[in-house]
Order: C-alpha cells, then sequence, then structure tokens
C-alpha cells in the first residue's frame, strides 16, 4: 500500500506542477488538492469504522490514491508559493519555517489521538482543511496574489496606470506627413 501512495505521490507531483505552470492559477490547484483531501476523510467518517475489516481492500486504495494526490498537489503548491514569496529574499528561512511547521503539527497529530476519539479528529481536519482553503482564497483576491506575489494594490496600480496610459495614445490625433496634406 505504501508503494502504491508513493508511485501515485510521485506522478502527481509532476503532473500537477506542470498543470499549475499551465494554468498559472495555484488557487485552483490548492482546490483540487482539497477535494482530494475531503474524500478521504468522508470517507473515513461515514465507511471506516471501529473494527477494522481487513478484505475490503479497495477502501485502503481509494485512500491512498487520494491522499498521495492531495499530500503531492499540497506539497508542490506550497513550495512554489514560498518560492514565489520569499525567492529573492531569504528563501531558506521560508523553508526551514515551513518544515518546523510541519513536523510540529504531526507530533501535536500524534499526540491528540491519545485524547480524542477518530471522528473528532476527521472532524477537526475538515474544519481546518475548510478554513485553510477561505484563507487562502481571501489572500487570492484580497491581500496578494499566490501566483504572482504582487499585492493587489500594486496591481490595481499598474492596470490603471496601462489603461491611462493606453487611453492617452488613443485620444492624440494620427501624425500628419506631408503625403497626407497634399
Amino acid at each position: 500500500m505504501f508503494s502504491l501512495y508513493g508511485i501515485v505521490n510521485t506522478c502527481s507531483c509532476i503532473f500537477f506542477g506542470k498543470l499549475s505552470d499551465y494554468l498559472g492559477r495555484r488557487l485552483l490547484v490548492f482546490a483540487i488538492g482539497a477535494l482530494s483531501h475531503m474524500i478521504i476523510f468522508g470517507l473515513l467518517l461515514i465507511i471506516w469504522k471501529p473494527p477494522l475489516d481487513e478484505n475490503r481492500i479497495e477502501i485502503f486504495v481509494i485512500m491512498f490514491i487520494c491522499f498521495g494526490i492531495g499530500d503531492s498537489i499540497f506539497i508542490t503548491e506550497l513550495y512554489a508559493t514560498l518560492a514565489v514569496f520569499y525567492g529573492e529574499m531569504r528563501p531558506i528561512e521560508a523553508f526551514a519555517c515551513l518544515r518546523v511547521f510541519h513536523a510540529s503539527s504531526m507530533a501535536i497529530g500524534f499526540i491528540a489521538q491519545v485524547y480524542f476519539p477518530f471522528s473528532i479528529q476527521i472532524l477537526y481536519l475538515i474544519i481546518v482543511l475548510s478554513l485553510s482553503i477561505i484563507t487562502l482564497i481571501y489572500e487570492q483576491y484580497s491581500i496578494i496574489s499566490l501566483d504572482t506575489g504582487k499585492t493587489i494594490m500594486s496591481m490595481q496600480k499598474q492596470n490603471k496606470n496601462t489603461v491611462e496610459m493606453e487611453t492617452e495614445v488613443e485620444g492624440h490625433a494620427p501624425l500628419m506627413t506631408l503625403s497626407n496634406t497634399a
């Protein structure tokens, strides 16, 4: 099963990395990853029951495939987003902070599994994933572009200057030459 996860993760990293470059929209690719994880969480809440039935291997296959796709999307897009935001300034510190937060979150998850029931843990993951996607949508359209790393204000100012320059050029009369006057 873990080899299936590795194969799907590797192929998905390549595919969704190229898809993100082709589309130019990281938010859409993040949404695909969130959908993949939501499928896993739904399967875990609805189908998974405490006495584990090991004969139903199709559940494990679907979960490993969806988890491999979702994980590869999030890792690829997070690294690309960090490179856009911190590529010029301090990329080493940004990637180090990402790894520290990733490792500490996993440690908290391993500790919390002892104290909380499985369904509460899955509901928590659904809530956190939903809040993360809402935050990414807000950030993309209100604060800073995930694709270019430019603030929305600077992009609006640049678009306004471009429109003003185009209207100034269109507002002038055509140049007169000697052949036009005759």
